[in-house]
């Protein structure tokens, strides 16, 4: 049996005999959300960013590299959307990459992931060094999943 698998932006065929086949599993699909944008901003203000993030307040948006197919661009400006309108700063916001065992990004990575808008507003760090410099300090991290991202804020304590 042809077995094919998405692989990067291409895709690889491999034949499996078929005495190893116990069968193909496949996810099962969801109808697509009519407003992604909506439904997103409506989530984070149903967690009551509002009742956490403070004006003067540093906040460091987690997202996955660039081997998930996470629509990190449309979420990374929702929740900037939000962080702006709570009169957070820009010169307070991070971007950094949840990398686990991956490469560390490239600026050209990030402008893929978020795009030049993005990339050029606020902060991304491309190095951990940085935020090891923070930790040093005295800051507490909340985290808040939504979605496939973490919103990790950095409040001194």
């Amino acid at each position: 049996m042809n077995i094919s698998l998405g692989y990067g932006h291409k895709t690889i065929t491999f034949k499996v005999p078929q005495q190893n086949m116990l069968g193909v599993f496949e996810s099962r699909q969801k109808p697509a959300i009519a407003n992604p944008k909506l439904a997103v901003r409506e989530s984070v203000r149903a967690k009551g960013l509002e009742a956490i993030v403070k004006p003067g307040d540093r906040v460091c948006i987690v997202i996955d590299d660039i081997t998930r197919p996470t629509p990190s661009q449309m979420l990374v400006e929702v929740l900037l959307d939000e962080l702006l309108l709570l009169k957070v700063n820009t010169a307070d916001i991070r971007i950094l990459s949840g990398l686990g065992m991956h490469r560390k990004l490239t600026a050209e990575d990030f402008r893929k992931l978020l795009g030049e808008k993005i990339v050029r507003q606020v902060q991304v760090v491309y190095k951990f060094i940085m935020v090891e410099g923070l930790a040093g300090e005295r800051w507490s991290m909340v985290d808040l999943a939504w979605f496939w991202m973490v919103l990790m804020m950095l409040r001194r304590n």
